[in-house]
This record gives C-alpha cells, structure tokens and sequence, in this order.
C-alpha cells in the first residue's frame, strides 16, 4: 500500500463524523497489517552472504613426493552445470570455475554495499599473470559462461613461481543491484599463461563476504 494521505480541511468544512471517520479509515487501512517499505524511513535490512573456497592438506601414502602440501578446493567448471566430481575443474590458460558455495537464487532484489574478497596467493606454474573474480547473474541455472552478465570484478595478484605467496585484501564498495529470481555465482577465469601443476590444482584461496542491502518487509 502506498504512503498515507489525507486530503486537509479547509476552513468552513463541516466537521461531520462521517468526515472524522474516513480519515481514521485511511491511517487504518495502512496500518492495520498494510505498512511496506514505502511507509518507512529505513525501508532496508542489511545481509551478508559469504562464500569460500577451502584448503585439504596431502596426508599419508597419496601425499605426492616433493610435491604441493595441499590443494584448494572448493571450485568447479564455470561451463558444466552442477557437476557431481569436486575435482571437475577447468584447467587450461583463461579457463574459468565458480566456487561452489557462491551459487544461490535471489528471493528478491539485493544492492550491493560492501564487497571484501580475501585470497592467499599461491606460486603458480609458468606464470605470472592475475586471476580475477567476477561477480555476476542469470536468468537460469546454465553455467555457460555467455548466459552470464557480469555485475563487477576484481582483479586477484598472483606471485610468479619463485615469488612469494601472501595473502591480499580487497574491499571496496559496489553499489549495484541483483533482482529477484535471479542465479547468483562467483566465477574465477585464471591467468591466460596459467599451467595445471601435476600436483593437483594451484588455484588461490578465497573468502569473500558481501554486504547486502534489501527490503525487510516482504
């Protein structure tokens, strides 16, 4: 129901209970179980989703001699839907996988506030390009990358392979919006030189948290 108005008297009006009655009517209608976002100061409520990718260490006899330690996980194939095999990553130069726990449908419309990604960035193999992490929407649960329409990105330094690993932070504000019924992911494309180490998939360690801003009352 839309805002409360009420027409103003006039001097000369005839202050009749029929007149009383229908402007009480009209703060009735509204708030007796009518009051929506419309009617208040602060319509929104603030939410946070999450998502993260995971680290599994190597242990017993299937840790890889002088290989990696462990491996994230946490990913799959940006262009296969729902695949059923945790290790269905994508591995080739530009490729791209989503991590899995970003995908969600909107039960209604979300603005983005605040957007802050973590990483821990590992030694890639043969490359010392970035990855990057788009945020992005479809009308349907297909995971062709096409069938996405990107809402921002962030771009995730990788060291090269002698340098370093460190984790980096970024925060930043997005100020856009996602509409109701629509799918949600995270999408990771990898550095266009990256090489899959025979070790198990290099891909970085991330874990983001967004502010959300949505109506609170349905």
């Amino acid at each position: 129901m839309a805002i409360i108005n009420i027409t103003s008297d006039s001097d000369g009006t005839l202050h009749s209970a029929a007149l009383h009655n229908d402007k009480f009517a009209v703060v009735q209608n509204v708030i007796n179980g009518n009051i929506e976002h419309a009617n208040l100061k602060y319509p929104n409520s603030i939410v946070e989703w999450s998502a993260d990718t995971f680290v599994i260490p190597y242990e017993g006899p299937s840790a890889p001699a002088g290989g990696a330690e462990s491996f994230v996980a946490g990913f799959a194939a940006a262009d296969f839907n729902a695949p059923t095999v945790q290790w269905a990553y994508d591995t080739a130069g530009s490729a791209s996988n989503y991590i899995t726990n970003s995908l969600r449908k909107t039960d209604r419309a979300y603005k983005f506030l605040v957007t802050d990604i973590w990483w821990q960035s590992y030694p890639m193999h043969g490359t010392n390009g970035d990855f990057v992490a788009y945020f992005e929407y479809a009308d349907t649960n297909n995971a062709t990358i096409s069938n996405w329409t990107t809402i921002f990105s962030v771009s995730l330094a990788q060291p090269g392979p002698s340098a370093t690993s460190v984790p980096q932070e970024h925060q930043g504000t997005a100020n856009t919006s996602i509409a109701s019924g629509k799918y949600f992911r995270i999408r990771v494309q990898q550095a266009s030189g990256y090489n899959e180490p025979g070790d198990g998939p290099d891909l970085p360690e991330i874990h983001v948290k967004m502010l959300m801003a949505t109506q609170h009352v349905a």
